[in-house]
């Protein structure tokens, strides 16, 4: 029961990454994505993939979104925040912290 530099416990972070990640199952490239890809020397197929794979990553943003938003009332003395740039990375923090970093 180590704690995780006195943020969250370790089960409690384990749950936390395991949600997230059962919920971005529904984004992820099926096999038809990747037949498509695989087409791609016949550009014809890579005009459906295009489409499939923007549609996919609006799902992962809102997703992403909603887990963030789920997690930061779950726990009101913490802060997740995802970041895109310059590398996508989520980050929690203690909410005084983040709330002192935004402020700069």
């Amino acid at each position: 029961n180590t704690s995780l530099y006195g943020i969250l416990s370790a089960d409690e972070y384990v749950n936390v990454t395991q949600r997230i990640n059962r919920e971005l199952q529904a984004c992820r490239a099926t096999k038809v994505d990747h037949a498509l890809l695989y087409m791609g020397p016949m550009m014809l197929p890579l005009i459906p993939w295009s489409m499939r794979n923007k549609e996919r990553k609006g799902l992962r943003k809102q997703i992403m979104q909603r887990c963030v938003a789920e997690f930061n009332t779950e726990y009101p003395d913490l802060m997740m925040r995802y970041e895109r740039k310059p590398v996508k990375r989520l980050t929690i923090m203690k909410r005084k912290d983040a709330e002192e970093e935004m402020n700069r």
